[in-house]
């Protein structure tokens, strides 16, 4: 479960308009229960201000096993291209389920955004100062107090700090952005983010939420709006393959659901109900010696 409404200002940020911490959990009941311990107000995090009245501290009254049965799903064809055989044989069966289940699909539902050019230029600005800011703060002894001294310290210590690169970190380092042109870049995405993107599909179809395939990019449009999402176990790609970015695609593969501001009861209804329609998680080996 990923949300805006937890504070990040004392984690080590990534973005601090972009970054939805929420718990990592094993069932949809233990995130609610999470999710209501860790909702609140942040005094030193605007984000979290909008948040009076429209956040709760139990969630688990959401935990509807039926609520399938009167939902509305929109299903974005546009980020299920890319996905090899197995994965895409997942998310169809799971679309089957979200209909088993009563649930009125969508299919297909167009994001007039999917074709807007990303560009990281706000995420490494942000990086950039969010953890130049962090790493200020350290105690005095600790070797590293700014990204460019980090660099330098892993550049030096390589054969331990090194193992998967820092291309990140050198290329925030080396983000032009100032202040006036920061703000210019965050208001061009995120306008059309706002008028082209979920809260546009979910009015255009009546829709309560739209299901995405795990880890792809159109997780990245709540992101850019600080909307919460909601991962449960779908399947798992036996075989796997090689994609774009070089990762395998073999392992256990979710959906994702995705919904307007402040729709985490939703999200929440909708999660349980799907899992517990389908019980895909596979338990760890951690599990079965506990």
């Amino acid at each position: 479960m990923e949300s805006k409404r937890e504070g990040t200002a004392d984690g080590l940020p990534i973005s601090i308009s972009q970054d939805t911490p929420g718990p990592i959990s094993k069932t949809v009941t233990d995130a609610a229960i999470l999710l209501g311990a860790i909702v609140g107000i942040d005094e030193n995090d605007k984000a979290t201000w909008t948040s009076p009245y429209r956040t709760f501290h139990d969630y688990t009254t959401y935990l509807d096993r039926d609520f399938l049965r009167k939902a509305r799903i929109g299903i974005p064809r546009h980020y299920y291209r890319s996905l090899d055989k197995e994965r895409l044989s997942i998310m169809e069966s799971a679309i089957d389920v979200l209909r088993e289940q009563g649930a009125t699909v969508i299919d297909p539902v167009d994001l007039y955004l999917e074709q807007h050019p990303w560009n990281n230029d706000v995420i490494c600005y942000e990086f950039k100062t969010g953890l130049n800011r962090y790493l200020s703060k350290l105690n005095s002894d600790m070797p590293v107090h700014s990204l460019q001294e980090l660099i330098a310290y892993n550049q030096k210590h390589a054969a331990s700090a090194l193992k998967f690169g820092q291309d990140n970190l050198i290329r925030s380092e080396q983000n032009a952005l100032n202040e006036a042109t920061y703000q210019l870049k965050r208001l061009e995405y995120n306008h059309p983010a706002v008028t082209q993107g979920i809260d546009y599909a979910l009015d255009q179809h009546g829709l309560d939420a739209l299901m995405l395939p795990g880890d792809i990019d159109g997780m990245y449009i709540a992101a850019r709006l600080g909307y919460p999402l909601i991962t449960v176990p779908a399947g798992y790609s036996a075989k796997g393959t090689i994609d774009a970015d070089g990762d395998s695609t073999q392992g256990p593969f979710g959906v994702v659901f995705s919904g307007r501001a402040f729709s985490e009861p939703t999200l929440i209804s909708i999660a349980y109900s799907f899992e517990q329609a389908t019980f895909f998680r596979r338990p760890s080996e951690l599990d079965e010696l506990m």
